[in-house]
Parts: structure tokens; sequence; C-alpha cells
């Protein structure tokens, strides 16, 4: 049984924009609940390549939501319950997202012992995942750019719920830090948040309205899983672009009159 053919052979098929997008999404999970048991190394690299690189071959947001949640199978070989389900049509890109948020809220972490996650293969992965979702974000085509924005809000919202489940430090509720799991990660998380929130804000521009939406809430997931000094930095990069944004905007008006 050749794990590494079968794998490939599956996400392959999902590069198939003819397969329906129902279709695609039990294939993905299928593939990617391998990693729940079976954690070799290089078969998880290639294979979150393989991964994200679907975000520049399928145009939909549901099944790119199920890569997300197979990426971080892949990442931390934990199960992450989907935060999928009917929901209206009309329903508003907030309430698409504050769905999703609660149900990976209520099914994250739950049955996750946070001392069963390797910490120094894992970061490695998602340090590579981050990379490799963040340069998606950069892509020249509006779809992949969304979909790289849903892999790494998907892997930051994933760390920032365990890392508020679950306390190591033993601090009471209302002094529990919720980048206390990103502690664990350090190596791997704190480098590629600045990555992050220049993707984020990039995307904070697009046409689409799910993906400024979504990038906004990855904004606020890259301050929470940030130490005091990175945060101090975002703020000053925020009071820096509104100060550069009223000036231009103050000599427009000048030029004009």
């Amino acid at each position: 049984f050749d794990e590494k053919l079968v794998l490939e052979e599956l996400l392959e098929s999902v590069k198939d924009e003819k397969m329906p997008t129902h279709l695609a999404e039990v294939v993905v999970t299928s593939a990617t609940r391998l990693f729940l048991l079976y954690r070799d190394e290089d078969l998880i690299k290639s294979s979150l390549t393989d991964l994200i690189a679907l975000g520049e071959k399928r145009n939909d947001e549901n099944l790119n939501f199920g890569i997300g949640e197979g990426i971080v199978r892949v990442v931390f070989g934990q199960e992450m319950s989907s935060g999928k389900s009917v929901l209206d049509e009309d329903a508003s890109s907030d309430e698409v997202i504050d769905h999703l948020i609660r149900t990976w809220t209520t099914g994250i972490g739950s049955d996750t012992k946070i001392s069963e996650i390797e910490v120094g293969d894992t970061e490695a992965y998602v340090r590579q995942a981050l990379e490799q979702g963040t340069s998606l974000c950069r892509h020249v085509r509006p779809s992949a750019r969304a979909a790289g924005c849903i892999y790494v809000f998907t892997i930051l919202r994933y760390v920032e719920t365990l890392g508020a489940k679950h306390n190591p430090d033993g601090l009471p509720e209302n002094q529990q830090n919720p980048s206390s799991l990103a502690k664990r990660f350090s190596g791997a998380i704190q480098p590629n948040l600045r990555g992050c929130q220049g993707a984020f804000s990039l995307l904070l521009s697009e046409k689409n309205d799910f993906t400024q939406q979504l990038a906004a809430r990855g904004l606020t997931s890259v301050y929470n899983l940030s130490n005091e000094k990175l945060r101090e930095e975002m703020v000053s990069d925020l009071v820096r672009s509104l100060t550069s944004s009223k000036s231009k905007l103050t000599a427009s008006r000048v030029a004009g009159d």
C-alpha cells in the first residue's frame, strides 16, 4: 500500500473542476484524515503543498474551507470539526464567518490533548503552511487570493481557539491569554505573523466582500496571537496607514480646490 501515491492521486482528482463540490469535499476530508494516525514527515510536507495548490484550481468557498480544515488535520494531526452546514443563501459575509467561528469554537479542542501534539515537527509544518498560504494570497487570480485567505485564517483560528480552550499556565479564566498555545509554537507562529498581517492587509482592498471580511477577521487573529512587541508594531503600522490616507485625501481636496 503506497500512501503517498494514493494521496497524490486523490488530491490530483480534486483539481478537476468538473468534480462536484460535495464529492471534492469528501475526497479532501477522507485523504486528510489519514494524517490523524499516519505521521510521515515527507508525506505531510508534500501533501501540504498539494492541498494549498488546489487554491489555484478550484474557485469554491465551501470547498476551500474544507481544504483549510484538511490542512489543519495534516499540520497538527488532530481532527477539526467542520464549520460548514446549510446556511441561508442570502446570509451576509459576516453571518457566514460568525457561523464558522462559532462551529469551530464548539468543535475544536474538545478532544485535543495539547501534550499529544509534537511541537518540534509541527513547527516546520505550521511554517510551511503559513508561508505557502500567504504566498497564495498574492496570486494574480482573485479566486486564488481568496483561497489563500481562507487557508491562513483557518490555521490561525485553530491555534487561537486551542489556546483559549486550554490553559497550560493555570491562570484564572479572566486572566487567560488566548495566545497560550501559540507559545508552544513560537518558533513557527511569531516569525510568520508579520507575513500574515501583510497578506490580510492587502486583501482588505479586494472587490470580493467575503474575502475583505475574512481578511479583517484574520488581522484580529494575528493580533491575538502576537507577542507584545508585534502588537505594538501592528498598532504603529495602522496609525501610519491612517495618517498617510488622511494626508493623501487632504492633498487631493486641496488640488481639487
